[in-house]
């Protein structure tokens, strides 16, 4: 018999206090998000806090953190990063009001293992690690389960840089880390810290970054130093086979327009996010765009694609639950070659009720062997006007 289709919700990178940017935006942003997830049919069995809940890492942040996800009517498990920690001497604070770094959670066929992965440098600053102790720690938790059932959870992704990793896995001990994961057929590896949304490989395991719950994306650049994305939270199923993802956006009920659609996918290239970060795509033969949908009324009656040349075309339903996914297939050399606006739309009772689309480049010959599509620099990228 199928194992029944359990679900889960991850919020990350929320930002409760100190916060110039969206102090209040941040705690209204929990709030709506912990009322919406419950209230999803069917509901979720948990959430996944997945660290920078606070800013400065003081107790009245972690305080007011507590204060707003006790209104949740769904268990909360939450993971420490750097943001929730470095305004404290250690742990403690967190460990008296949240409780351990550490820990594992089963959601039907599935575990979730989250573990405290950016650890403090002994000449200051935070790097991601994991030490023979935690090792040994998720070795023990992972040989307990099933292999290929079993997802581990923390904070800051893994990425391949210059032969080594970007950010804070530089230098450290990723890849006996990543060969744990493989050895165990993790399902994936779930993560935030960057604010963005994306999914990619690495060391042959599947990585899926979830977007931010405070709609910020840092960038370092004064006078700024960030800009608005739309914010919201990563939704997961798993029917005891296949771990699917998607990306919620966030609005609150006075703002809430009736449908999401997003161009996730086109070929092997993930488009990224949140909107209005999009990564665009060189495509060089025949491949597969995937779009989701979300209707918290109920599923969307249609999907369809364009290349904005007044053409749509249908879109076929693969997957429904929470949210639908639908795919179509694209023919580059049936278009004009060169630059393109990859647009998608789904619509109820005939009607159009919202938009995404991504800049793809369509190339005029075709590709090697296996090269489908190539990513290519992300941008910051909106519709100036509605598709016809």
């Amino acid at each position: 018999m199928p194992a029944e289709t359990r679900y889960f919700a991850q919020i990350t990178d929320i930002h409760v206090g100190e916060n110039n940017l969206n102090g209040a935006a941040a705690r209204r942003n929990l709030a709506v998000a912990l009322e919406e997830i419950a209230a999803l049919s069917p509901t979720p069995a948990c959430i996944l806090a997945t660290a920078d809940l606070a800013c400065c890492g003081r107790r009245a942040e972690l305080e007011q953190y507590v204060s707003i996800a006790k209104s949740s009517k769904l268990p909360i498990h939450a993971l420490p990063a750097n943001h929730d920690l470095w305004g404290e001497r250690d742990d403690a604070v967190w460990t008296e009001l949240l409780g351990p770094c550490r820990q594992t959670v089963d959601v039907g066929d599935l575990r979730l293992v989250l573990f405290q992965d950016l650890q403090r440098k002994p000449g200051g600053g935070w790097h991601a690690r994991v030490d023979p102790e935690m090792a040994a720690w998720l070795e023990s938790q992972l040989a307990a389960w099933p292999n290929g059932k079993s997802a581990v959870v923390f904070h800051a992704p893994i990425l391949e840089e210059a032969g080594d990793y970007h950010d804070n896995w530089k230098g450290t001990n990723a890849p006996e880390f990543l060969e744990l994961m493989r050895r165990h057929e993790v399902q994936a590896l779930i993560t935030g810290h960057w604010h963005r949304v994306n999914e990619w490989r690495i060391g042959g395991v599947r990585l899926i970054n979830s977007g931010a719950l405070c709609g910020w994306q840092w960038t370092g650049i004064p006078p700024y130093w960030s800009f608005p994305v739309r914010a919201g939270y990563m939704l997961y199923s798993f029917d005891g086979q296949t771990l699917r993802s998607f990306w919620r956006e966030l609005y609150s009920q006075e703002m809430r327009p009736e449908v999401q659609v997003n161009l996730v996918w086109v070929g092997p290239v993930h488009t990224g996010g949140p909107r209005p970060q999009v990564r665009p795509a060189e495509v060089f033969s025949r491949l597969t765009l995937t779009a989701h949908t979300c209707r918290l009324g109920g599923p969307v009656d249609a999907v369809e694609w364009s290349l904005c040349n007044g053409q749509w075309l249908p879109m076929r339903c693969t997957y429904h639950g929470i949210w639908q996914e639908w795919q179509a297939e694209l023919d580059p050399h049936q278009f004009r070659a060169g630059e393109q606006v990859l647009s998608v739309r789904a619509l109820l009772n005939g009607t159009p009720k919202s938009y995404d689309a991504v800049p793809v480049r369509l190339a005029e010959a075709s590709s090697p062997p296996l090269c489908a599509a190539i990513a290519g620099r992300e941008q910051v990228f909106e519709l100036f006007y509605t598709p016809k």
